[in-house]
């Protein structure tokens, strides 16, 4: 019975986590990587890594940034996201997730899974 326990306490800390929001402060005239280049080049962990996932990414801050995500294939997309605009962007399995600025911002992350 214990064991069960230490299992779901663990598998809800793990979840609890994986589902918390990151805040990012661009400083502007920057790119950033956030997520799909690996440990250590990833600004953010994205816990659902090796799957298809959203990123809902709110822009908090004053000024306009855009996010840029690079497919497996190569393909780039680029969003721009305004002053208190969310945008929920699909990020497919090999996906890397980047946001450039050239003025300073705000914004916020989370990480869901996509369930069929």
């Amino acid at each position: 019975m214990k064991y069960l326990l230490s299992i779901f306490f663990a598998f809800t800390s793990i979840v609890a986590f994986s589902q918390e929001e990151v805040i990012f402060e661009l400083d502007g005239v920057q790119s950033m990587s956030i997520t799909g280049q690996g440990p250590g080049q990833d600004a953010a962990i994205n816990p659902y890594e090796g799957q298809d996932t959203f990123a809902i990414i709110k822009n908090i801050g004053e000024n306009p940034f855009s996010i840029r995500v690079k497919d497996a294939s190569g393909k780039t997309t680029n969003t721009p996201i305004k002053p208190e605009e969310m945008k929920k962007i699909t990020l497919l399995k090999g996906s890397i997730l980047y946001f450039d600025s050239e003025k300073k911002t705000k914004t916020t992350l989370l990480f869901k899974p996509i369930q069929f």
